[in-house]
């Protein structure tokens, strides 16, 4: 296995991964395109074809031609949303409710579904004419620090708790299968055993066909990348199989079909911050227990877990918490690709960070640096993943600015990619 993922982090990921240019060219692209172009997609879903409603929600005052444009946008909108949620409909029937439907049919459906919902993101585009008002980049909503207080202060001394997985883990349902360019893919799906967060948590399988018994790798995502609703993303799914590796890559809380109505993907994960931050990051770890536990009863092959960036920070708090839980659930390696050591950092200092969190927001609900420090330090890292040095391997650029901010001095770049490192 350790070959394997050697192998795909020299590849094309790891190239990418390490542009100079990419990271401050990627932070410039979401504070003026996405995040903007989200939050108006965003507050569509709730306003429906209600433009008024749809301004009000947004605090936007527009003229009159702008609001006919804007009337025309939210219908032609919401046929995109209302034939994704047909599409999906009839994806869960066939897929996970029993409906008959031929190989060749769920394969077609498949594709109908995935492009659907690439059609629907992809309406951000259709509000860019709205992208020099004054468009907020999240929906602010004020969490008081006695309510996070009430939840997680008594564990912030001793956190053990939070992350322990269920004596009886949660059933796990599989789907009717796919084959696609020789792999058999196919999708587990569960109920949180995190209380707080209680939803369906979904995961995409990927299997090489006629492969016996092979190493499993459970694999995360970064922030606001929802893989299995977008067409044409960087698939390291795919090169990991191709090298004769299960895949299982789950969907994070708030992210694709987690995802509430009137946000988009990623978004509550920082600005509802640390309340946010915390379900997200214990509700993954908890659920990387229930996966490592389905990949166990399907076979004797080693159990990897990894990801990049936010799920690179979710595997490492894995490894870490997974000291304190029975044999079987601790994984027998780590792949981490662009992460920080600690969470705190990038949920604190990232550059991501910064822009969701509004200071005078925070400072009005009584929050300030010692604060936000104490809770979120739940998630901080203490005694070290629970597997050998030599069964970890991590990709890492120099002081990305996503992660850890500006004071980290991300002008210092490498002059080559690094190499895959123990």
């Amino acid at each position: 296995m350790e070959n394997v993922i050697r192998r795909f982090v020299a590849g094309p990921v790891g190239v990418v991964a390490t542009w100079r240019w990419l990271d401050r060219l990627a932070v410039t692209a979401l504070k003026h395109l996405f995040f903007p172009a989200s939050r108006l997609w965003a507050s569509a879903e709730v306003a429906e074809l209600d433009s008024k409603l749809f301004c009000a929600d947004l605090g936007l005052q527009l003229g009159s031609r702008q609001m006919r444009r804007l009337d025309m946008v939210l219908a032609r909108t919401a046929k995109r949303r209302a034939r994704a949620q047909r599409v999906d409909e009839a994806w869960e029937a066939v897929f996970f409710g029993g409906r008959e439907a031929g190989p060749a049919a769920r394969a077609d459906l498949e594709a109908e579904r995935k492009q659907a919902r690439h059609d629907y993101n992809n309406a951000r585009a259709l509000f860019r004419f709205l992208l020099l008002e004054d468009v907020p980049l999240v929906k602010q909503r004020r969490v008081e620090p006695a309510d996070v207080e009430a939840v997680f202060g008594p564990a912030v001394n001793d956190p053990v708790a939070l992350f322990r997985p269920d004596r009886v883990p949660p059933e796990v349902s599989r789907s009717q299968t796919i084959e696609i360019a020789g792999t058999r893919q196919y999708w587990l799906r569960f109920r949180s055993p995190y209380p707080r967060l209680g939803d369906q948590v979904y995961a995409r399988v990927y299997e090489p066909i006629g492969a016996s018994d092979p190493p499993t790798v459970v694999l995360g995502h970064g922030i606001c990348v929802e893989f299995d609703h977008w067409k044409g993303l960087l698939d390291e799914a795919a090169v990991l199989c191709s090298q004769g590796m299960r895949v299982v890559r789950c969907e994070a809380p708030y992210h694709g079909r987690r995802r509430q109505v009137g946000y988009y993907g990623g978004e509550r994960v920082i600005a509802d911050s640390p309340l946010g931050s915390l379900d997200t990051f214990i509700g993954a770890v908890r659920e990387r227990a229930v996966l490592i536990d389905w990949c166990r009863r399907q076979g004797a092959g080693p159990v990897a877990i990894g990801g990049s960036s936010l799920g690179a920070m979710m595997a490492l708090l894995t490894v870490e918490c997974s000291h304190d839980w029975p044999a079987a659930l601790r994984p027998d390696g780590l792949i981490m690709i662009t992460q920080c050591e600690r969470p705190i950092e990038a949920l604190l200092d990232g550059s991501i960070a910064k822009l969701f969190r509004s200071e005078e927001t925070k400072r009005a609900a009584g929050w300030n640096d010692a604060l936000l420090q104490r809770y979120l330090g739940i998630l901080d890292p203490k005694r070290g993943p629970v597997m050998p040095a030599e069964r970890i391997v991590s990709i890492l650029g120099q002081y990305p600015r996503w992660a850890t901010g500006p004071r980290r001095r991300p002008g210092r770049w490498p002059s080559s990619p690094p190499r895959a490192s123990a």
